[in-house]
This record gives structure tokens, sequence and C-alpha cells, in this order.
């Protein structure tokens, strides 16, 4: 199943591509000019004689991503009532598929019944897509394409007949043409807008869950466990301490590592070394010299009545 998880993937990416398109800030040319890169269907074709298991499983598959058309390839090989029994059981296959594995029907693009009609499909419309029965060739009608309004018309020349490719009893080529590129063009570019919403819903909203369970889990679950942890085998604290301090002295060392490269360094000019001129002794401070006090005179002795 490489091969289809391979095919999904491209599926993705091309939506990938138009998403980042829509969103890209700088746009200028509007995206109605702009060649889409999203898959419209899927052709899916089947091999002639016999229905395998495995393309039943491919087709389920696939259908998840992109509707299915299944085609006949090399109708040629077969007559014109194996072609259309064999239609018929690829038909019923489709509806109910009972491969394992596979449940429900396949996903196939549905075609309006007045689509078919105006297609040319009148006998075979329904409701589901029929399995076209296609014949290519490289080789033309050489009579018709000679004619005075040259006719390009191929086909296959064997011993027992000429199988057409654009005879409505040989192969639905004209009838798939039609619908493809013509009647049924404006369906398929709307169911096409229309699954690209939903997958472009799917995108968005994933981002926003992981988000908002990060958030969650930071803050609820991530302390919960801390402290779960801590209750049941306890935690050194000088040995925490320690940690800290290395994370911090680390986280210092580079921010001290890159400050230089901030800016541009510049080499400082080397100032020549000047001998140191000695400094001159200190004169010697003499302390002020008080003058000798004199000692006050005796006072003369008093004469009275004693």
């Amino acid at each position: 199943m490489n091969h289809i998880n391979m095919i999904i993937g491209y599926l993705n990416s091309c939506n990938n591509k138009w998403l980042e398109m829509e969103s890209a800030r700088d746009r200028v040319q509007d995206l109605a000019e702009v060649e889409d890169p999203r898959v419209d269907v899927c052709l899916f074709c089947v091999p002639p004689h016999r229905l395998r298991p495995i393309d039943i499983r491919y087709m389920y598959e696939l259908g998840k991503a992109v509707p299915i058309i299944p085609v006949i390839t090399k109708a040629d090989t077969m007559t014109i009532r194996e072609a259309q029994n064999y239609k018929q059981e690829v038909f019923s296959r489709l509806q109910n598929p009972n491969v394992h594995g596979v449940r429900g029907k396949i996903n196939t693009f549905n075609f309006d019944k007045e689509t078919l009609e105006r297609a040319g499909m009148g006998d075979t419309a329904g409701t589901n897509t029929p399995p076209f029965l296609v014949i290519a060739s490289n080789d033309i009608n050489e009579k018709m394409n000679q004619l005075d309004v040259p006719v390009f018309w191929p086909e296959r020349l064997y011993p027992w007949g000429t199988a057409q490719a654009f005879n409505p009893d040989h192969s639905d080529l004209l009838h798939l043409r039609a619908l493809l590129l013509k009647e049924a063009l404006e369906d398929i570019c709307k169911d096409k807008r229309s699954r690209y919403e939903t997958w472009r819903r799917q995108q968005l909203t994933k981002p926003r869950f992981g988000q908002r369970l990060i958030r969650f889990a930071a803050g609820t679950l991530l302390p919960v466990a801390a402290a779960v942890y801590v209750a049941q085998r306890g935690v050194d604290l000088k040995w925490v301490a320690n940690s800290l301090g290395s994370v911090r002295s680390r986280l210092s060392g580079s921010r001290m590592d890159k400050q230089p490269a901030a800016g541009t360094a510049v080499a400082a000019p080397a100032v020549p070394a000047v001998p140191a001129e000695p400094l001159p002794e200190p004169e010697p401070v003499q302390a002020p010299v008080q003058a000798p006090t004199q000692a006050p005179a005796a006072a003369p002795a008093k004469k009275g009545w004693w």
C-alpha cells in the first residue's frame, strides 16, 4: 500500500500548495489567473476481461481523497457483447466490492442523469458513474483524412475486423471527452472546491488543538507529575542549588562570549609607557610654638583694721 500513500501524499501536497498561495501576504496576482494545482478527479484504468481485488482495493483507498472515474482500457480485445457484459460486471462490483478490507461502495464521481444524456449516454444514464470502455489508437483512417474536409478518425485494423475509437458501439471515448471537457466540467470543479474546503478546515483546526493540548500539559500535567515525583523520591536541595548555579554561570558565560560580537571590535592604539617621575618629598610641617605665659603678679597687701 506504499503506492497509495505516495499518491495521497501527492494530493495533499497539491492542496498545501494552493493553501500557501491563498494565505501568502505578498500575493499580487489574482488566484483566478493562476493555474490550479489541485486534482479534480482520478481516471482509474481497469484492465480488460478481469477485475482484480487489488484494483478494487486501490480504487477504494484513493476514493477517500478524490472521486474515481473507472475506465476500461483495451476494449478492442473484447467483442461488443463481451465488453457490455464486462461493463455491467465492473459496475456491480463498484457498488458491492465484496473484497477483504473494503467496507462500503467505492467513491465514484456521480454524474447527473441530464449531464449523461447531454453527453450522448442516454441508454446508460443513471445516478452513478458507469465504467467507460475506451479504445485508443495512433492509426487513423486515411480515406477520411484525405477528404475535402479532413476527419480525424482513429481506428485499429485486425484480420477479423476494425475497431473504431470514435464509434459509440465500440468505445465511449467521445462520451468521456464530452463529459470531462464540456458537459460535467462545472460539476467537477464544484466538487473539487467542496472537497478542498473540507480538507482546509481539517488542516487549520489541527495546530490549534495541538497548541491547546501543549498548554494544558505544560500548565497542569507537568506540575502534578513534578509534585508526585518530589513526594515519592524527594529532592536534594543542595544538588538543586548547585545545578542552578552551574546553569546560571553557563548562561552568564555565554552572554559574555556573545557580547563582543554584538558590535564591531575596534583595536585601541597602543600608548607608550612613560616612566613615572619621583614624587617630591613632603616638607616637614612645624607645629606652631606658643609663647610662654607669664604668671600673674601678686596682689598688694591690703591695709586695714585687722
